[in-house]
């Protein structure tokens, strides 16, 4: 059932792609960074989603004429294309088994293809905004899942991500929350409607805690390096809600203690 209904909203969506070329980038960062096909079982879990949706936005993009079709040529663009040609050459003299340098090579590239598109066709306030917000609910989503699953459990267990997947591993998914949480900060900020104030302070405060109870030492000293450095923000910036803090440092507690609870387990603190 669970696959039926993602394959509805997936070709409900595609179908958007062919008239706005730029619902496919979106589509893709979902389908990339969520893995939603991952939480349903049967035939719907081995489509090749991205892959799809890639081809039809590559397509589309093509077709629309009022859609830009080079990449700005600044900093960020030259950065990218080095790194393409540096990850070439590094896998030409890799020392690992061919296939497994190959297999790599081509899914570093693909993404950075598809990274590349979105860049060029990220040229508004409103596409750039709509982007941040899939990228960033998409990770979150395991955050809050994750948090939820620790209380659930009394974190009597890992967090872990999708199987399979880039984020499948403790220390892989506990890092990849770590990055986001500063941009759900910011979408705190960048949305002041009442009716968004809790529900993203809970959404910070569970991808707290779905970090923390990676137990993975990486995820933990970087959430700790974050932390430090959104306390050195400016005075003015930290007291214009004055939950701010209370909510931040609250859920810490709580997820030490928690850890705390358990300080013995080396096979959870393995990673």
């Amino acid at each position: 059932m669970g696959g039926l209904g993602l394959l509805t909203v997936y070709f409900a969506l595609l179908s958007l792609v062919f008239k706005r070329p730029y619902v496919g980038i979106l589509i893709w960062f979902w389908i990339s960074l969520m893995n939603p096909h991952r939480k349903v079982f049967g035939f719907a879990t081995d489509l090749p989603y991205a892959l799809i949706i890639a081809v039809v936005t590559l397509g589309s993009w093509l077709l629309h004429p009022e859609e830009s079709k080079a990449p700005p040529r600044d900093r960020m663009t030259f950065l990218i294309i080095a790194l393409i040609i540096w990850i070439s050459i590094t896998s030409l003299n890799g020392s690992g088994p061919p296939e497994v340098v190959y297999g790599s090579w081509i899914n570093t590239e693909k993404m950075f293809l598809m990274t590349l598109v979105a860049y060029t066709m990220t040229n508004t306030r409103e596409r750039f905004d709509q982007l941040l917000l899939v990228c960033v609910l998409s990770l979150a989503y395991h955050g809050l899942s994750g948090g939820v699953f620790t209380i659930l459990t009394g974190g009597a267990f890992q967090v872990l991500g999708p199987d399979g997947t880039m984020i499948g591993d403790n220390n892989d998914l506990g890092v990849a929350l770590t990055m986001i949480l500063p941009l759900v900060f910011y979408l705190q900020y960048r949305y002041t409607q009442p009716y968004l104030k809790w529900p993203l302070r809970a959404l910070i405060g569970f991808t707290i805690i779905g970090t923390l109870f990676t137990y993975s030492r990486g995820a933990v000293l970087a959430l700790a390096a974050m932390g430090s450095v959104l306390d050195t923000e400016p005075s003015q910036d930290r007291n214009r809600d004055g939950g701010y803090d209370r909510c931040c440092r609250s859920t810490v507690l709580c997820s030490r203690a928690m850890v705390r609870s358990r300080p013995n387990d080396r096979d959870l603190w393995g990673g």
